[in-house]
């Protein structure tokens, strides 16, 4: 797990964080395999607001998923390779809390399934769906 800045975007190591001063210290956790296209997201402008990119242990669970939440006025000129729009989604409401629930017709979710598989096809849908989502990221034009 890898910090990012919710200020400058800087990745930090988790295990650095007490040996770190950036901006206002106010960090986001990230995943390692889809923190470099998050970073570059939030860079060009496409702010996010939660993130997964799937894992190995779920490898066999039916809603596997990677996922990336937007503020709801967020628009794409296309999705990234395998994801879909999804909005009224149970198994993230079901990790919000009381504000966040309030909020929730405020974010747009696109999120990425993977098919149920065994730990090494799983290992390379997750790396290949990193490689796939750093790509959209910086093929997206940067908006204001």
């Amino acid at each position: 797990m890898l910090l990012m800045c919710l200020k400058c975007f800087n990745l930090i190591e988790k295990s650095s964080l007490k040996s770190i001063n950036c901006c206002e210290n106010k960090f986001a956790e990230i995943d390692n395999l889809i923190a470099p296209a998050i970073q570059v997201l939030n860079l060009k402008g496409y702010k996010t607001r939660g993130c997964c990119s799937g894992h190995l242990e779920n490898h066999l669970a039916s809603n596997h998923a990677s996922y990336i939440n937007f503020p709801k006025n967020t628009n794409f000129p296309y999705l990234p390779i395998g994801y879909i729009y999804q909005q009224d989604d149970e198994f993230i409401k079901s990790m919000l809390n009381e504000v966040q629930l309030k909020d929730i017709n405020n974010y747009v979710l696109i999120r990425h399934y993977f098919i149920k598989s065994n730990k090494k096809i799983c290992l390379n849908n997750l790396l290949e769906n990193s490689k796939n989502l750093l790509n959209w990221a910086n093929s997206l034009p940067i908006i204001e």
